[in-house]
């Protein structure tokens, strides 16, 4: 959940703009573990759903902005999520939502997944702040932990600016620590046309050896909706 504004450049998902990139070390090389070029999406998740898939899910209606869903998908895989939106005078704007999945035999190491998100917008200034926690607990290895915050702020009706930080532990390894902090800007010069600007810097604190070097990134561009 995010009504920042500026979630479509900088958001919970960070391995959307920077996840194929891999870790380097100041001499060029890359970062290896396991044969294979260690990339930053290996380090980093925000413990969402199992995103696109085939599968059978229901929805409830919504009672007093709450709501409720879950679905079964390939491989006995199931989630269970719940949801809320709604408004108060003098406070603004609330958005959350809480999410299990147990992917049971979809995976090859079956994992047990908790996250949740809530956003806050005040109205009459345009503050917001929004919040991401998430857990996974395979069935072998550690529980990896993952949190995200951002501070935001909406003004002159098309403007939104926010900056970030975010951090997954134990993803990959137990011991790593991967991190970042952006900031965005978007504005919508009309309905359905944003155009934006960001800014991330990426950093890895692996459990052993030398640490790689940052990723810096920069990204402009423009989302029109049909």
């Amino acid at each position: 959940m995010d009504l920042s504004g500026t979630a479509v450049i900088t958001y919970a998902g960070v391995n959307d703009t920077a996840g194929g990139f891999t870790w380097t070390y100041n001499d060029g090389t890359k970062l290896v573990r396991g044969g294979a070029n260690l990339a930053i999406g290996d380090t980093r998740s925000q413990f969402d759903g199992l995103s696109r898939n085939e599968r059978v899910r229901y929805d409830t209606p919504k009672f007093a902005g709450f709501s409720v869903a879950g679905s079964v998908t390939n491989g006995e895989a199931y989630e269970l999520s719940g949801w809320y939106a709604g408004e108060f005078k003098g406070f603004g704007k609330l958005a959350a939502a809480l999410g299990y999945v147990d992917t049971r035999d979809r995976e090859t190491t079956r994992y047990k997944q908790l996250g949740g998100s809530v956003s806050w917008l005040n109205t009459p200034t345009g503050l917001n702040v929004t919040l991401s926690l998430g857990q996974r607990d395979p069935k072998v290895g550690s529980k990896a932990k993952n949190g995200y915050v951002k501070v935001g702020w909406k003004f002159a009706e098309i403007h939104a600016v926010s900056a970030e930080f975010g951090q997954t532990k134990d993803l990959d390894l137990n011991g790593d620590k991967s991190s970042n902090w952006g900031a965005g800007y978007v504005v919508t010069p009309w309905q359905g046309v944003e155009l934006y600007a960001g800014l991330r810097s990426y950093s890895f604190e692996q459990s052993a050896g030398p640490n790689p070097k940052n990723v810096k990134q920069v990204m402009a561009g423009t989302r029109i909706k049909f």
